[in-house]
C-alpha cells in the first residue's frame, strides 16, 4: 500500500482462498503468464488476499463488487485507487477475450489507458462506491421491536422455496446450509408444526444420500452444481462438517432416529481422519481439485471397483453406489450415491477395501491454516456430539482444539487472534471469531463441566462487547484495534457462515441463562433489538438471529444439576436425549470454590436427600427440585 501510493498506481486486488477451484484456474491462466505480469508489475501493485484470513477485506470488497455489478463470487477482482477505494470489480476473467466475456489482459490495458488520460473518473467513481459502502455501514440504531411473526414468516417463506422432491430450498446450485436446518428443528417446536421438522428431515436424508455427500470418506462437499443432490463442488471445508453435526444432532434428538446420529458421527470422523493436526486443531479444509482435475480423488469406474470384489459383490456395490458403465460425471466415471438408502454392512465393506485403495491417489490439496472461529463451530459440535452419543473421543478432540486456540490463538494481551499457521499466529480476531469460540466452549463446559472452560468464555464475552461495541448496543464485525479497511463492517445476514452478530447475540443469551447473569441477556436483547429491521424483514436469511429470538421468547430456561462428584449421567441423559432448544445445562458440585460468584443461578442450589438433584429454572422461578429422571423428563416436557 506504501508502495501504491508513492509510485501513484492503481492497485490490483484478488481476492480467493486456499481451495477455491475457480482461483486456481485464474491463477495459472493469467497469473503464471508472462504477459500478464509484466502488465501487472509494471503498472499496477499486484495485491493477493486470502478471504479467510480477513474476512473483513473480503467483505467489504465483496459488498462493492455487487453494488457495481449486481453479483459476486470468487475470485474476486478488483482495481483500487492508492486510497483504497474501489472504481472496478468483476470476477473471474480468463486471460484472453471469450465471446461476452472481456479478457484480464484488455481490461487492464484500459485501466491503464483511463488512469493516464481520465484519472478524475476514476477518482469519481472510487469515491461514490466509498460513500455507497459508508452509509450502509452507518445506519441508524433502530431498537424497532422484534416481532414473534418472523417464525411464521420464516416458514412460509422455507415452505415456498421448498423442493418437495430433492430437499432443499433453492434450485441448482444447491448449499446445504445446515444452520437453516437447525432452524428449522426450533421452528418446529415453537410452533408444534410436525411438518416444520420434515422439510429438514427430508432435506438432511437426501444430503446424507446424495453424491455432495462423500460416502466412502465421510462429509460434505461444498455445494451441489445440480438440483438432486448428486454433482458436488467437490471441495470440503471444516465450517460445513461442524454446521451439519449440529443440525444432525438436532434431528436426532428431535426425530429419535438413530439415523442422524449417526450421520453426525460419520461426518465428525471424516474431520478426525482429514482436518486433524498434530497439534490438535482442525485445518481449513480439502481442495476440489487433485491431478489437475475436480473430484478425481473421489471418483470411481466399475472396471475399478470390480478389481477388489467378487462379481456378485460388485453388482450388489453398483447398485447401491448408483453406478454404470458410462458414469454419472466426465469421462465414464461415477459419483457414489445412494438412490436406494444405506446397506450398512456393504457400506462398511466398501469403505474397508476401498478407502486405503482412494488413499494411495495423490490427495487434494490440504489447506492447513487454523482458522479461529471456525475451530470455535468444529469444537461446538464436536463436543455436544460426544455428549449426546457417549463417544469420549469427540469431547477430547473438542478439548484439545480449545486448549490449541488457548495456547497459539491468544496472544500476550488476551487479544483473540484469526489465524495460526505452521508456528505463526497472527491477525486480530474478528466478531465472528470470538463469538464462535464463546460458542464452542458453552458447548464444552456442558460435555464436560469443567468450570474453567465457563470462566473463559464469560471472559470472552466481556472482550467481545467492549472490542466490537458500537456505544449504541450493536457491535462491529471488526475490532476497534485492527486495521480499518474503509469500513468496520458489520454484516448481518448469514451466508455458508452464520454472520458474527447473530451468532454473538445467540451466544450472549445462552451465556446469560446459563449463568443467571442479566448482563449477557440484556446485552443480547439489545443487539437483537437493534438490529430488529433487518431481522424482522428477512428471517430466512438470519437464521442464526431468529433462533436467537426463539430463546428471547420464552424458550430460555436453566437446569441445575446439584451433586457431590461426577456428573449424574441418570439426569444427564434426559436432557441430552431430548430436542429443548434454550435450555443450558450447569453442574454444581457442592463445595466447589469459587462456582457461585462467577455464575449467580448456582446460588442456594442444594442437593435434595443427599441425590444428585436437578433444578430446572425459567423467568428467575425454579420449579421444584427433583432427583428422579421421570419427573425431569415431566418438567422439560412442560
Amino acid at each position: 500500500l506504501d508502495r501504491a501510493r508513492k509510485l501513484n498506481r492503481p492497485i490490483f486486488l484478488s481476492i480467493g482462498y486456499s481451495t477455491c477451484h475457480w482461483c486456481h484456474v485464474m491463477a495459472d491462466e493469467s497469473f503464471t503468464d508472462s504477459t500478464v505480469a509484466r502488465i501487472l508489475n509494471e503498472q499496477f501493485i499486484p495485491i493477493k488476499v486470502d478471504r479467510e484470513e480477513r474476512p473483513d477485506i473480503d467483505a467489504t470488497y465483496m459488498q462493492a463488487c455487487q453494488a457495481m455489478t449486481g453479483s459476486g463470487g470468487w475470485p474476486l477482482t478488483l482495481l483500487l485507487t492508492p486510497t483504497l477505494q474501489p472504481f472496478c470489480a468483476a470476477t473471474y476473467l480468463p486471460k484472453d477475450n471469450r465471446p461476452g466475456l472481456l479478457g484480464l489482459v484488455s481490461l487492464l490495458e484500459k485501466i491503464v489507458d483511463l488512469w493516464q488520460t481520465d484519472r478524475a473518473r476514476i477518482d469519481s467513481a472510487g469515491s461514490s462506491i466509498q460513500q455507497t459502502l459508508i452509509q450502509t455501514d452507518n445506519q441508524p440504531c433502530s431498537r424497532e421491536p422484534l416481532s414473534e411473526d418472523n417464525f411464521r414468516q420464516a416458514v412460509n417463506t422455507y415452505r415456498s422455496r421448498y423442493d418437495h422432491i430433492h430437499g432443499g430450498f433453492s434450485p441448482a446450485p444447491k448449499f446445504p446450509a445446515p444452520h437453516n436446518l437447525s432452524l428449522l428443528f426450533r421452528l418446529q417446536h415453537r410452533l408444534a408444526d410436525k411438518t416444520v421438522g420434515d422439510m429438514a428431515l427430508h432435506s438432511l436424508n437426501s444430503i446424507r444420500y446424495g453424491g455432495i455427500y462423500d460416502q466412502l470418506g465421510g462429509g460434505i462437499h461444498r455445494y451441489s452444481v445440480d438440483e438432486r443432490w448428486l454433482v458436488p463442488h467437490f471441495e470440503k471445508m471444516l465450517y460445513d462438517q461442524g454446521l451439519l453435526i449440529l443440525a444432525a444432532i438436532d434431528a436426532w434428538q428431535a426425530s429419535g432416529d438413530p439415523f442422524y446420529l449417526e450421520m453426525g458421527c460419520d461426518t465428525a470422523e471424516y474431520i478426525l481422519d482429514r482436518l486433524l493436526i498434530q497439534e490438535g486443531s482442525f485445518c481449513c479444509g480439502e481442495d476440489a481439485d487433485s491431478e489437475g482435475a475436480e473430484g478425481t480423488f473421489y471418483l470411481w469406474t466399475i472396471e475399478q471397483i470390480s478389481r477388489h470384489f467378487d462379481r456378485e459383490i460388485v453388482q450388489e456395490i453398483v447398485r447401491m453406489f448408483g453406478m454404470s458403465e458410462n458414469g454419472n460425471f466426465e469421462e465414464g466415471r461415477n459419483i457414489l450415491y445412494l438412490p436406494e438408502g444405506i446397506d450398512a454392512d456393504l457400506l462398511r465393506n466398501c469403505r474397508e477395501t476401498l478407502i486405503p485403495i482412494r488413499n494411495k491417489r495423490p490427495a487434494p490439496h490440504l489447506d492447513d491454516k487454523i482458522i479461529c472461529s471456525w475451530n470455535g463451530l468444529a469444537i461446538a459440535a464436536l463436543a455436544r456430539l460426544g455428549a449426546v452419543s457417549d463417544k469420549s473421543r469427540y469431547t477430547h478432540a473438542a478439548g484439545q482444539a480449545a486448549e490449541f486456540i488457548r495456547q497459539n490463538l491468544v496472544d500476550t494481551n488476551n487479544r483473540l487472534l484469526r489465524r495460526w499457521r505452521r508456528g505463526e499466529a497472527a491477525i486480530p480476531g474478528f466478531l465472528e471469531d470470538y463469538a464462535c469460540l464463546i460458542w464452542g466452549l458453552i458447548e464444552f463446559y456442558q460435555a464436560r463441566f469443567n468450570i474453567s472452560d465457563l470462566k473463559w468464555a464469560i471472559e470472552l464475552a466481556g472482550q467481545m462487547l467492549e472490542i466490537f461495541g458500537d456505544g449504541e448496543g450493536g457491535l462491529y464485525d471488526t475490532g476497534r484495534d485492527a486495521e480499518k479497511v474503509l469500513l468496520r463492517g458489520r454484516n448481518l445476514q448469514d451466508g455458508a457462515f452464520p454472520s458474527g452478530n447473530g451468532t454473538a447475540a445467540l451466544v450472549l443469551l445462552r451465556l446469560g441463562t446459563l449463568t443467571g447473569r442479566e448482563e449477557f441477556t440484556e446485552q443480547g436483547r439489545t443487539l437483537l433489538e437493534k438490529n430488529a429491521a433487518v431481522i424482522n424483514r428477512y428471517p430466512v436469511e438470519l437464521a442464526v438471529s431468529i433462533a436467537a429470538v426463539d430463546n428471547l421468547s420464552g424458550s430460555m430456561a436453566s437446569l441445575v444439576i446439584v451433586t457431590d462428584d461426577e456428573p449424574p449421567d441418570h439426569l444427564l441423559k434426559v436432557i441430552r436425549d431430548s430436542y429443548c432448544p434454550g435450555v443450558e445445562v450447569l453442574l454444581k458440585r457442592e463445595g466447589e470454590a469459587g462456582l457461585e460468584q462467577a455464575v449467580p443461578i448456582a446460588l442456594g442450589k442444594k442437593m435434595i436427600e443427599n441425590k444428585p438433584t436437578a433444578w430446572l429454572c425459567r423467568d428467575r422461578t425454579c420449579l421444584e427440585p427433583v432427583t428422579d429422571p421421570g419427573q425431569l423428563n415431566k418438567q422439560l416436557l412442560k
